[in-house]
């Protein structure tokens, strides 16, 4: 309990730091004065796209979890993506979201919960190593032009190598091997069953290279969906001058930012959003509207996941009700 209150203490005191700095690095007249000249249809076009990219993260879920011998329908995914992506936007935990369409998941299909987390893991790997190639590649085509972005270039490579490396330990023989041993040794029936599963679901997607080839090229296509509405959305903003290929790098830049702690990744991602276009010349005034507005763009989805979950409950209880009624009007 102890540990558990010393982490929250540490990630809200980050996301507290980092929520100062974003407002205190801006002028906040300067900022309103902006809003008030955005370009409204085209606000609402970068929207538009913006809503469209849960749609391969469904599919790639879908596809991981086929991989695994669950079957998990399309329609179903993605009701589940939405859900998880409001919980992990209003959870302070920020991936509270994966625990929580794990466990409905689990709970409505009747699928193994441990191997639901390993399809999540799968998804959250391949997600990790889109971004830092994306980041690595941009980087490369603006080396020469940027110097900031170096270090920033070589810590990628470094994550990169270090995540590949990791990656290559978990899906050979002799560490599965060790896994197992150490699960046999296990005395928690349950946590042996569920990490089971895991270990199942990694083997798995490690044995079929053409479904996570397809997975991985659904993870870039979702996140270019997310490249190109940012794009459009830069052009809704007054003074806002980058070129689409900054946005290669700025925006997983932002999805890697997020790994450090804080509440939800607020106040680090915005912030990140006025250094990482800083470095490409943008200033923090446009920078920090294009953080706000694709902030409320992020809360567009999640409050659909949040009206879907609602939805889902009540149709539950309903359920429940006309069971219980049936029940009672059955004669004794």
């Amino acid at each position: 309990m102890a540990r558990e209150r010393l982490r929250f203490g540490i990630r809200l005191l980050f996301t507290a730091a980092t929520v100062a700095w974003f407002f205190s690095s801006v002028r906040m007249e300067e900022m309103i004065d902006g809003l008030s000249h955005v370009r409204w249809p085209v606000l609402a076009a970068a929207l538009l796209i913006h809503a469209v990219w849960i749609v391969p993260a469904a599919l790639r879920w879908k596809r991981i979890t086929q991989i695994c011998g669950y079957r998990l329908p399309f329609w179903t995914s993605l009701r589940y993506c939405f859900i998880g992506y409001f919980f992990s936007t209003f959870l302070p935990t920020g991936n509270g979201g994966d625990v929580v369409r794990g466990l409905m998941a689990s709970k409505d299909l009747k699928l193994p919960l441990g191997g639901l987390y390993g399809t999540i893991l799968v998804e959250r790997i391949i997600g990790l190593w889109i971004s830092l190639v994306l980041v690595l590649a941009t980087g490369i085509a603006f080396f020469e032009h940027i110097a900031i972005p170096r270090p920033v270039l070589i810590s990628a490579a470094v994550l990169f190598g270090t995540t590949l490396a990791a990656g290559g330990l978990i899906i050979s023989r002799s560490f599965r091997g060790l896994i197992r041993r150490m699960l046999q040794a296990a005395s928690l029936r349950r946590f042996h069953s569920g990490a089971q599963d895991a270990v199942h679901a990694f083997d798995a997607c490690r044995k079929d290279f053409g479904g996570m080839a397809l997975a991985g090229f659904l993870t870039l296509f979702s996140q270019f969906i997310q490249i190109a509405s940012a794009y459009v959305l830069s052009l809704a903003i007054p003074d806002f001058r980058a070129s689409f290929g900054v946005f290669f790098a700025v925006i997983p830049l932002t999805f890697i930012s997020v790994l450090l702690p804080s509440i939800g990744g607020y106040g680090v991602r915005e912030a990140g959003t006025v250094i990482f276009f800083g470095w490409f010349g943008v200033p923090g005034g446009p920078a920090a509207m294009f953080g706000i507005l694709r902030l409320l763009f992020l809360w567009y989805i999640a409050l659909a996941g949040g009206i879907l979950y609602v939805l889902g409950r009540r149709e539950k209880t309903g359920l429940r009700e006309q069971d219980a009624s049936g029940r009672e009007s059955r004669p004794g």
